[in-house]
């Protein structure tokens, strides 16, 4: 057990969060602002608990995602398509990710892949330097999207097409789901007036539109829409999505998130941001963003964890 012990990391151009899990238990250290002492008080942290594995989970406007068909190769070859394609698609961006997703069943049975970039990492880089002058291993950096996934897993969300609109920290996230598997994100910031259920229920209407226009959502298909709002704001949209048939749109509470998360409401209330946190935290990671030369540390952590084991 001891070994699943970890911090999770939640950042945001603006601030970090810091959740020290393990297995049934979790506790919330804070959050940290993007200034002088906001690192420092993150450093304090991090200096305490420079023993565990972190995973480093972002939520930014500044992401991109691309659905590929390409060849099903393996091997060696496959690196070198992936690495080609990432070039090819993101240019010169460092933090890229590649997410075999599934094979297709006709004609030359390509695989399908979601390829992911963060576009402007600037404001990342000073938390990442923490990491590196007190050599945590990390295990991957990760969209908040993908973590939501992990959520919706646990709540046995079972539409095909889903979209979840989340409002974390003042900002409203718009994911996209097929079949369970992340798609498409994006974020709206918290300068946009989303807080109005007509702002916000127009966002969703035009993320619906560009699905379509980018042929990710069947035009025929009736998008089911989720809403998870702690404050309450989104949940008079809920009337108006729902007078178009496009939409089928459902209100996530609290508690049944607690329940499927097992996490105690007043905690949850308290924290909200926990929620997509927990979910990923004793999960595979399925679209790592972080380049091989900042895994290295945690490489290392598995190898002596395994020798320990065996001794």
């Amino acid at each position: 057990m001891m070994f699943d012990h970890r911090l999770i990391l939640l950042a945001t151009p603006n601030q970090i969060g810091v959740l020290d899990w393990r297995p049934g238990h979790m506790h919330w250290l804070g959050e940290f602002a993007g200034n002088a002492n906001g690192l420092a008080a993150f450093h304090r942290i991090i200096v305490k608990h420079a023993h565990l594995p972190v995973l480093l989970v972002v939520d930014t406007v500044d992401e991109d995602y691309r659905s590929e068909i390409m060849p099903h190769v393996q091997g060696r070859a496959r690196d070198e398509l992936l690495a080609r394609k990432l070039k090819q698609v993101f240019r010169n961006a460092r933090f890229t990710g590649a997410w075999l997703q599934k094979r297709e069943t006709t004609g030359r049975r390509d695989d399908r892949y979601l390829l992911t970039a963060l576009t402007d990492t600037d404001w990342l880089m000073p938390w990442l330097s923490v990491l590196h002058r007190e050599h945590v291993p990390l295990s991957g950096i990760t969209p908040l999207a993908q973590a939501c996934q992990h959520m919706l897993g646990k709540l046995r969300i079972q539409e095909p097409h889903t979209l979840l609109a989340c409002r974390l920290n003042s900002s409203l996230r718009l994911s996209y789901y097929h079949e369970g598997m992340l798609r498409f994100s994006r974020l709206i910031g918290g300068d946009t007036p989303t807080q109005l259920p007509g702002n916000a229920a127009d966002e969703i209407a035009k993320t619906q539109l560009y699905l379509t226009g980018q042929r990710i959502l069947p035009r025929e298909a009736r998008l089911h829409v989720l809403l998870l709002d702690p404050s309450g704001q989104l949940d008079s949209a809920q009337a108006q999505l729902n007078a178009d048939p496009a939409f089928s749109t459902r209100l996530i509470d609290l508690s049944s998130l607690g329940r499927a998360l097992r996490i105690p409401d007043n905690f949850l209330a308290a924290t909200p941001e926990v929620a997509p946190l927990a979910a990923i935290a004793g999960e595979a990671i399925q679209l790592n963003l972080a380049p091989p030369e900042l895994l290295q540390r945690h490489t290392e952590f598995r190898w002596r964890r395994s020798l320990h084991a065996a001794a």
